[in-house]
């Protein structure tokens, strides 16, 4: 079946489209976004191979074309692709507007609450591969963040949370499943690894995992637009 793969579609398909609006031009990014972007999917396939190989989480095939990179199916590695492309077109567009003031006293809260959760979340469920892992990941590279004083981070954080939206609905039909075909989810998990909480089925891991995948495209966007001293 092409479930999965309809779901990418048709999250990436409206911003390609709109990228070509000339107000928008989210096109000009290209090159680095894609460079940020490969190198992100890179690591997160590693990650997924080795969880999946694990039986930390796993695939129903009825809804899946067929075709494998290692043990993921192809659909999974194009997450890693379209997911952050899509995502981007908001901090692009929040980025390229200036409405937001970078003053970091101003969500000096939040981005201490960021810190201590995954830090607080690690503490209590330190025995469940996928939580442990992700809540580490997050904090590592949220330390670097702050710590490297990255342009853009409250723009980053901003447009995360207007991603939660569409994030939120696109995991709830992997998470779910398309009844018609299947009583399975298109993507499930192993109840042993994660902490059990979920949202609109969705565990709630996964929000941070989204996060870690937004910063690391976000650190390596941004260090090649200082470096290379783009004009965006």
């Amino acid at each position: 079946m092409w479930t999965y793969s309809l779901i990418l579609l048709i999250s990436w398909l409206p911003v390609f489209l709109a990228s070509f609006y000339r107000k928008f031009n989210y096109k000009t990014i290209y090159r680095p976004l894609f460079i940020a972007i490969t190198v992100t999917a890179f690591c997160f396939v590693i990650w997924d191979i080795i969880f999946t190989a694990q039986g930390v989480w796993g695939f129903s095939s009825e809804y899946l074309i067929g075709s494998k990179i290692v043990n993921l199916p192809l659909e999974e590695v194009l997450f890693f692709l379209v997911i952050p492309y899509c995502c981007f077109f908001t901090y692009y567009l929040l980025r390229k507007s200036k409405l937001i003031n970078e003053a970091r006293a101003q969500f000096f809260k939040i981005i201490l609450l960021l810190f201590l959760f995954p830090t607080f979340f690690t503490a209590i469920f330190a025995t469940h591969s996928y939580t442990a892992t992700v809540c580490g990941i997050n904090i590592l590279l949220f330390s670097f963040a702050i710590w490297k004083q990255t342009p853009r981070f409250k723009v980053l954080l901003v447009s995360y949370f207007f991603n939660l939206i569409p994030f939120t609905i696109v995991n709830h039909f992997l998470t779910t499943g398309i009844s018609t075909i299947s009583k399975n989810p298109i993507v499930w998990y192993n109840s042993s690894q994660f902490s059990g909480l979920r949202f609109f089925n969705i565990p709630f891991e996964d929000f941070l995992y989204m996060w870690a995948m937004l910063m690391l495209v976000h650190l390596i966007l941004e260090w090649q637009i200082m470096r290379k001293k783009l004009r965006i």
